[in-house]
């Protein structure tokens, strides 16, 4: 997650946010890394819209951003469709099935309604961070360097599969002649 200000109650709130888009759809998901009695984080997510006013004219948009309640549940249940398949992403070092967007574009956001998520405090951390004595969290992605050499070590690994699947049909090969 990214650090970024949003507008909550038109007061600038510093949080953790992943800003994403789905289904032609934009979305935030965003914590200020409070937990309830469970010592679950508890998550907002709101969905991001252009910002509206109605004039003689007919709505105007206004230039700004706003995040709004999901009040689909089908669309709610594909967020946490997301929601899941990030966790899994990230977890077993796959694509993410969504495309993030950089949440530092939404300083200034204003949050009007969101639906809570509650995630266990240790998938967010193992997922999206640690948080350190001063309830911050520490960044656990990682850094190009270590992508880099995990992809070179998987680009040797295929060379070195591939030449066994030669070796084996070449194998298979010899004997299919043999029995004719």
């Amino acid at each position: 997650m990214n650090k970024t200000t949003v507008m909550i109650s038109d007061n600038p709130v510093d949080v953790e946010a992943l800003y994403y888009i789905s289904n032609n759809n934009y979305y935030i998901i965003y914590t200020d890394l409070k937990t309830d009695e469970n010592d679950f984080v508890i998550l907002h997510i709101a969905k991001i819209l252009q910002e509206v006013v109605n004039t003689g004219n007919g709505p105007q948009p206004t230039g700004y951003l706003t995040g709004t309640t999901i009040n689909s549940d089908d669309e709610y249940n594909m967020v946490k469709q997301d929601i899941a398949g990030i966790i899994d992403a990230k977890q077993n070092n796959l694509a993410s099935p969504v495309h993030f967007l950089d949440a530092a574009t939404l300083t200034g956001l204003k949050i009007r309604d969101t639906k809570i998520f509650r995630l266990k405090r240790l998938v967010y951390e193992q997922v999206f961070g640690g948080v350190n004595s001063n309830n911050e969290i520490v960044n656990s992605a990682p850094t190009f360097d270590s992508l880099e050499e995990k992809y070179k070590a998987q680009v040797e690994l295929n060379k070195e599969l591939q030449s066994k699947i030669d070796e084996l049909n070449n194998k298979l090969n010899s004997i299919k002649s043999i029995l004719g």
